[in-house]
């Protein structure tokens, strides 16, 4: 039997709850693969604070992911 698995790319919206990719992918497949894409070209071009935005908010979703799935 083969099973499914399905990724599920968070680009801007780095919440897990109320995320309609998240939940398609939960409800239908066996495996799910979250992953965020960072690209240094836009990362050199962000300020300070969008920086530290962007961690904090990466942090906070990993940490969200691990709750969900008890990782």
């Amino acid at each position: 039997m083969i099973r499914s698995s399905s990724i599920v790319w968070f680009r801007q919206d780095l919440r897990t709850s109320d995320h309609n990719a998240l939940a398609a992918a939960l409800q239908n497949q066996h495996s799910v693969n979250a992953i965020y894409v960072l690209d240094p070209h836009i990362l050199n071009d962000l300020g300070r604070r969008s920086r530290e935005w962007l961690y904090h908010s990466l942090k906070a979703l990993e940490s969200d992911l691990k709750k969900r799935f008890n990782l």
